[in-house]
């Protein structure tokens, strides 16, 4: 059980980094739909499609090489420096490159989207905002493959503190100090600048997190071009940028294309932009299921690849993924039961309330998407990455044309549904194939049954509601304190007194 406790003590580290980070993160989401301080539902609209775009530039700027360099290090455990000196100066140099596109192209493409007259602004603080992000990438895969997990989330940690209090800054205490007629606010501080100060407060901490890595960036690092090298690095890798925009396809387009397709006045007093702003907020409300599947995949990427050659592999790995639903089926009833309170405290402004029925599917999505990358390892472990890449296309094919198609009819809940089954049906194809090259033990109809118990639960939950504001909580408590008992005996997981077998 060693092996557990080395696995849950780096996802705890890595998670403290991701989970505090993005906590911290959502906590800007009342200060950004607040009814004074805040955006309107078009500007937040507008927020989140660039966000989704970046998205997007995130893996093409970094094209596979953090996965690349898990696989090659652990190959050549004796030049793994030279590992990390060879990705480096690549993606170095494509990184410039890309950034001088962005920022020689940004006038051009808000003359095409039309974001405003900040609109290229805007466009250029992402592009530095991508280039610093990049150049720390693999400075971060060389953390986690040293398991130096504490100084990882340090780092992140600090950024996105920064991330936090320069958004504080801009965009509540300077109108703040303005309206007390302190003038010379005025030099920094400029109101009609709205969303453009989340991107400045983005880039100043990515800049920052960059001078904190400059010791692995400079010290470890020197150009070192070998292209007979380099040919199977980027072989193995290009199948995962394919697999990774295939992937973002499934997490974002939704929001993209709700904007695109969107029928005019298809929600009451709304437009295409509102409706994006809105629904963004909602999904924000699923915060805690995102940052529990990226916080496992932190710790357990490089974990599954150091346990390969186990014999007891395939059966390790089926308990890890037993245990992952465990511990997002209870976050999942938990966010649901609690909405309300969640609600009331982080999204007052009845504005974006629209879209909350939406937030139980979207993280039993989420959580889907979870049971998918547990699945991916299979053909990571046996160089069949190119596999990932057919699946992921599938899936962006669902994506685009459940959202095409349904968008027009449903709005907000096409954009879900889409995601839900088009995650249900990655899982279902990997599968299929794992048994093939890589037949690993998992434990189905125990994640079936705790998962349909936890959906019921939801739904008996948001039947059963009272008058009581304060009954309603307790009830919904007491419930979900059942379902976390339920599953601990069941799997005798951390209650000595209830089991011989510590586990």
């Amino acid at each position: 059980m060693s092996i557990f406790k080395k696995l849950a003590s780096e996802t705890a580290l890595y998670g403290l980094s991701s989970m505090i980070g993005r906590l911290l993160t959502y906590l800007l989401v009342p200060l950004h739909t607040h009814l004074i301080y805040g955006f309107r539902p078009s500007e937040f609209g507008i927020l989140t499609i660039l966000y989704a775009y970046t998205a997007f530039l995130n893996i093409i700027y970094t094209y596979g090489m953090e996965t690349s360099f898990f696989r090659f290090a652990n190959l050549d455990k004796q030049n793994q420096d030279k590992t990390y000196q060879k990705i480096q100066t690549q993606l170095l140099i494509t990184t410039l490159f890309f950034t001088f596109i962005f920022l020689f192209s940004a006038d051009f493409l808000n003359s095409y989207f039309k974001y405003g007259i900040n609109g290229g602004l805007y466009i250029r603080f992402l592009a530095f905002i991508l280039f610093f992000d990049t150049l720390v990438a693999l400075p971060f895969a060389y953390l986690r493959l040293q398991n130096k997990a504490k100084r990882f989330a340090f780092v992140k940690l600090i950024g996105i503190f920064l991330s936090v209090f320069f958004n504080i800054f801009f965009l509540l205490i300077c109108p703040i100090l303005k309206k007390a007629g302190f003038d010379a606010i005025d030099i920094i501080y400029h109101p009609r600048f709205s969303i453009g100060y989340v991107f400045l407060a983005n880039l100043i901490a990515s800049f920052i997190t960059t001078l904190f890595l400059l010791d692995i960036l400079v010290k470890k690092y020197k150009f070192l071009w070998d292209w007979q090298t380099l040919r199977p690095i980027l072989n193995y890798g290009y199948p995962l940028l394919f697999m990774g925009l295939a992937g973002t396809i499934n997490s974002m387009l939704d929001k993209i294309l709700l904007e695109k397709w969107l029928p005019e006045n298809f929600y009451d007093n709304q437009t295409s932009l509102d409706a994006v702003g809105i629904y963004g907020a909602a999904i924000k409300m699923g915060v805690l299921m995102t940052l529990a599947v990226q916080a496992f995949k932190y710790a357990a990427e490089p974990f599954f690849f150091s346990q390969a050659k186990e014999k007891q592999a395939p059966e390790l790995f089926a308990k890890v993924m037993l245990y992952f639903v465990i511990v997002c089926a209870i976050m999942w009833v938990g966010v649901c039961v609690n909405l309300p309170v969640i609600t009331y405290f982080f999204l007052s402004n009845s504005k974006y309330h629209q879209a909350l029925s939406l937030v139980p599917m979207m993280l039993l999505a989420n959580l889907l998407l979870g049971i998918y990358f547990n699945l991916t390892i299979w053909f990571k472990l046996t160089n069949k990455t190119y596999f990932g890449t057919y699946i992921a296309f599938f899936g962006a094919i669902c994506t685009l044309i459940g959202n095409l198609f349904f968008i027009p009819i449903l709005g907000y809940w096409a954009c879900v549904l889409t995601t839900f089954f088009t995650y249900l049906l990655m899982s279902i194809v990997c599968e299929y194939y794992g048994k093939k090259y890589f037949p690993v033990p998992y434990r189905w109809e125990k994640i079936i049954l705790y998962l349909g118990i936890g959906g019921f639960l939801i739904l008996f939950i948001q039947f059963f509601r009272f008058e009581n504001i304060y009954f309603n909580f307790f009830f919904g408590n007491f419930v979900w304190g059942i379902y976390i008992f339920y599953l601990l005996i069941n799997e005798k997981i951390n209650i000595p007194f209830l089991s011989r077998t510590k586990v």
